[in-house]
């Protein structure tokens, strides 16, 4: 397999996990987007930044991720969500545009799926923190602009 049928390979994995995400709702929203925020990390971990800016980025992104998954554990009845374990690219991957885009639209769907969740959340605790979540998603999203 080469580095490019590794990379299209990965990114396909974002761009069906953004799918996925895209047409839940409810409790699977949020079991879904604590896989999408595995794939995230995974992704992060295994890109190879060619300049200390681009590394500043990615690193930005990383605390992002981890951000919005430690306020996902906050919201009663989601999952845990373990950074670190579950699929990972085979290969490094580029610090390219193409990988950039699958990463960011991974996180928009993450926000959205999470942000309607916290739409549907009628407690105020369970409110609160699906609040929070939608918000450090959002700032993933930011995070990962131009």
């Amino acid at each position: 397999m080469t580095t490019n049928d590794t990379d299209s390979g990965w990114l396909g994995r974002l761009a069906e996990a953004a799918r996925t995400i895209r047409a839940r709702n409810g409790r699977a929203a949020l079991a879904t987007a604590a896989e999408a925020l595995q794939l995230a990390w995974a992704t992060e971990c295994a890109v190879q930044a060619g300049s200390a800016d681009r590394e500043l980025w990615w690193l930005r992104l990383a605390e992002a991720i981890a951000e919005t998954a430690d306020e996902l554990e906050l919201v009663p009845g989601a999952p845990v969500v373990p950074l670190g374990v579950g699929a990972a690219p085979n290969a490094v991957l580029p610090d390219s545009p193409a990988v950039r885009q699958a990463l960011v639209g991974l996180l928009a769907a993450v926000r959205d799926a999470l942000t309607g969740y916290s739409r549907q959340a009628y407690s105020g605790r369970e409110k609160l923190a699906a609040t929070l979540v939608a918000a450090a998603a959002a700032r993933a999203v930011s995070a990962g602009g131009p």
